[in-house]
């Protein structure tokens, strides 16, 4: 399901991309960078972890209560 919406983000970037070149004069390219900061950014979690040799992130489990 998240290839799926990545993949109908990314087209609307591309197809928005040539309809803001042609009406706005605003570069293609931009849309390529902003492509690449969407991949960084889902990314960069993963790469600071591996860089900085973090432990992974451990889902919170709940406490066992003891009664006396």
């Amino acid at each position: 399901m998240g290839v799926t919406l990545a993949a109908f983000l990314f087209g609307f970037l591309r197809a928005g991309g040539v309809r803001m070149q042609s009406v706005a004069t605003i570069p293609v390219e931009l849309i390529s960078i902003v492509q690449a900061m969407v991949i960084v950014f889902i990314a960069a979690p993963a790469l600071v972890r591996a860089l900085y040799r973090l432990p992974e992130e451990r889902e919170a489990t709940p406490e066992l209560a003891v009664t006396h």
